[in-house]
């Protein structure tokens, strides 16, 4: 296949596309309090500030936070679950996190430069966040993002196809949402792409060097060291490398590289839980989930035929509802069992993310808890992107414009599907059936924006927004600005593309409406994002209501009433009654 190649400096300006939308936002919400990044921001400043593993130091500083692991240590040193609110005489008593500790290790060079930098009364918790975020999260994925895209053009002849699957990965997926947050998903992706597409070109070019050996080994077992469910990948590629890796010696640079993740687990494990190979979800200290992780293997009991179906489908879980351009995978991965020189990785790769996929619908949390699309499978994105252009190339042989089109319609869709949850709020609760409808739309017209750039120069609201949303048209425009072989201008493109976005994400394009509004339970988790906004302050609801609280009773009935109405639209139906009888000094 004559591939699409980027050169160097295209390559560096599509990750720019993606750096300026990571960069740009850092939604943070401090009530929200997310355990799913406070626990590991915990660890890595236990382990800059107090040299160990154990949280008990920043659970002191800056409070409590969920998934959290509690070890009893009684005098004989056996490790017991905490049953009680405080230890027992002779009983020491510890904090750990009990997520995979891969991102906490990765945040620690960050952390320890912002201590650097920032002693004593200067430390800004907030701040230092955002610098873990930055150099633990998101500047990993923009390396990971870099060669992405230089080796999706080895596997079609269309510029146009490259880069439009390369931006469903990097802003119309929940990569996107979970770059910005010091968690694991997107990293776990990056790491075990980054490890496949190392041994795919061993596979197809026939020799690779012990230091890329090394890399990729370290990379596969990196996997799961971020995100332990990710086993079933880590497990897909080490027998890949079996396949791809030559000279046959080579195998020993894969496993010693696999090694160095592996034992810095193992090591974690041993001195928080006592056995280097059990993580620590047997003594979480919230006693449900403790309860929950006890049955089966690890809460994996029990098939739950609807959540096998809302983790693809769903409005707000589904990696298919979220990036419905991914959908094109499953025929691609037909497609890729039937090349020889992408059978064996197609096979070991999607084989292990068919288990992952199934393991997670045994869960008895499969929906994973407030968040955008379904978390646990994030690692399974890059590898249907991948699957997708091969699918969209072989359309591209028979109807270019057909193929054009749809990549172009199709990402349209992604970005606003998955990108304005990713940008906005990435931690969507349950209650939520359709966020676009039933949140987003509010936070957009109400004048709710995150915390970004824009700030900085006085900038809030909506408004602020604006140069993400420029953005992504640009990103539309780059990408379909291609014109090289049988592909069609851009203005011919518009028509069809518009017709393939509208056939995927009818969600997107065709809101409920009606069943958004009636559902009483999304209105008031709306409230309760609205009350719990940051930056606050600068919303059309708290404008008016400063607005009126200046003018006092000379304030008319009419903005009294639009401030009522508006705070009905968020589910603040408490402030609107009190706006309506002209109570002027309604508060958030």
């Amino acid at each position: 296949m004559n591939g699409a190649r980027p050169s160097i400096r295209r390559s560096l300006f599509a990750v720019a596309l993606c750096a300026f939308a990571y960069l740009y936002v850092f939604p943070y919400y401090a009530a929200l309090n997310n355990p799913n990044e406070n626990v590991r921001f915990y660890m890595t400043a236990a382990l800059v500030d107090d040299g160990t593993y154990a949280i008990d130091g920043p659970r002191a500083r800056w409070g409590w936070t969920n998934d959290a692991a509690c070890v009893d240590r009684g005098e004989d040193g056996a490790l017991t679950p905490c049953e009680t609110r405080r230890p027992a005489p002779g009983v020491e008593r510890h904090y750990y996190s009990v997520k995979g500790p891969g991102t906490s290790l990765m945040g620690v060079p960050g952390y320890a430069l912002y201590r650097w930098l920032h002693p004593g009364d200067d430390f800004d918790r907030t701040e230092a966040l955002w610098t873990v975020r930055v150099t633990g999260s998101i500047l990993p994925l923009l390396l990971f993002l870099f060669f992405f895209y230089r080796w999706l053009g080895e596997f079609t002849p269309s510029p146009l196809l490259r880069d439009s699957v390369f931006l469903v990965v990097g802003l119309g997926s929940v990569v996107w949402g979970y770059a910005y947050l010091f968690a694991s998903h997107s990293t776990s992706a990056a790491a075990a792409m980054g490890s496949f597409m190392i041994l795919d070109r061993a596979r197809r070019g026939g020799s690779l060097g012990w230091w890329s050996a090394g890399l990729a080994g370290a990379l596969a077992t990196a996997t799961s060291a971020l995100e332990y469910p990710c086993f079933f990948i880590t497990a897909g590629l080490c027998l890949f490398s079996l396949f791809a890796l030559r000279p046959r010696l080579r195998i020993l640079g894969f496993v010693l590289g696999a090694l160095v993740p592996v034992l810095a687990v193992m090591h974690f494990q041993s001195h928080a839980f006592g056995n280097p190979l059990t993580p620590g979800h047997h003594f979480v200290e919230n006693a449900a989930f403790r309860a929950g992780h006890a049955v089966g293997f690890y809460g994996a009991q029990t098939f739950h035929f609807m959540g096998a179906l809302r983790l693809l489908f769903d409005e707000r879980l589904g990696l298919f509802a979220t990036s419905p351009l991914l959908i094109l995978g499953l025929p691609g991965v037909w497609l890729l069992l039937r090349r020889r020189d992408t059978r064996a990785g197609a096979l070991c790769l999607f084989g292990a993310s068919l288990l992952l996929y199934i393991f997670i619908c045994f869960m008895n949390i499969w929906h994973a808890g407030w968040s955008i699309g379904p978390r646990y499978l994030v690692a399974l994105i890059p590898f249907l992107a991948w699957a997708s252009l091969v699918t969209l190339t072989a359309l591209h042989r028979r109807r270019p414009l057909l193929a054009s089109a749809l990549a172009l319609g199709g990402l349209a869709a992604c970005m606003l599907s998955a990108g304005i949850p990713s940008a906005y709020y990435p931690h969507l609760p349950d209650e939520f059936d359709w966020p676009l409808t039933q949140l987003f739309s509010v936070l957009i017209a109400h004048d709710y924006a995150p915390t970004n750039a824009g700030g900085l120069l006085g900038v809030f609201g909506s408004l602020s927004m604006l140069p993400v949303a420029l953005l992504l048209l640009g990103a539309l425009l780059w990408a379909g600005l291609q014109k090289t072989g049988s592909a069609r201008p851009l203005p011919r493109l518009l028509a069809p593309a518009l017709v393939a976005a509208l056939l995927l994400a009818p969600h997107v394009i065709i809101p409920r409406m009606l069943s958004a509004e009636s559902d009483p339970g999304a209105r008031r988790m709306v409230a309760f994002v609205c009350e719990h906004w940051s930056p606050e302050g600068h919303d059309r609801a708290t404008r008016l209501r400063d607005h009126i609280l200046a003018l006092g009773p000379a304030s008319p009935a009419s903005d009294r009433l639009r401030l009522s109405e508006l705070y009905r639209e968020e589910g603040r139906d408490r402030l609107a009654d009190a706006a309506a009888r002209g109570v002027g000094t309604t508060r958030r």
